[in-house]
């Protein structure tokens, strides 16, 4: 697709880029990790996805089912956590669970640490899953 990208200290217009620039590209995917480094980059996705239509509703619907398919968990892990709302959700749905967010992207634990900096229930650490070998 075509947009304006941002990459550390430059915006582009155009295509997403090659597999040859800097975006790595593994088995038709791009990872463009280090757009996930940028403090700004994160604000810039968090204030967006705010306006994606029927996202309550997707989220209201998913955790309907949730709550009645699922026995209460003592842990919940959300793995590429961002920001926490979606582990943040489910332990609204189950709240006498341990939840533990975990991202690659200290901009986005840094949001998700302080949402839930008085909650003792949520441990928030950093974890890169490529570093983990299970990302091809």
């Amino acid at each position: 697709f075509s947009r304006n990208l941002k990459f550390v200290g430059e915006t582009r217009t155009g295509r997403i880029p090659s597999p040859e620039s800097e975006a790595e590209y593994t088995e038709g995917v791009f990872v463009m990790a280090y757009v996930w480094q940028e403090s700004e980059q994160v604000n810039q996705f968090v204030g967006a996805r705010k306006h994606l239509p029927h996202m309550a509703d997707l989220f209201e619907h998913a955790l309907g089912y949730i709550r009645v398919m699922t026995p209460a968990p003592k842990r919940i892990v959300d793995i590429g956590c961002g920001t926490g709302v979606t582990g943040g959700a489910l332990l609204d749905v189950f709240p006498g669970a341990q939840l533990t967010l975990s991202d690659f992207s200290e901009p986005m634990l840094e949001q998700a640490r302080q949402r839930y900096a008085a909650d003792e229930r949520v441990e928030v650490v950093f974890g890169d899953l490529s570093e983990a070998g299970v990302m091809g």
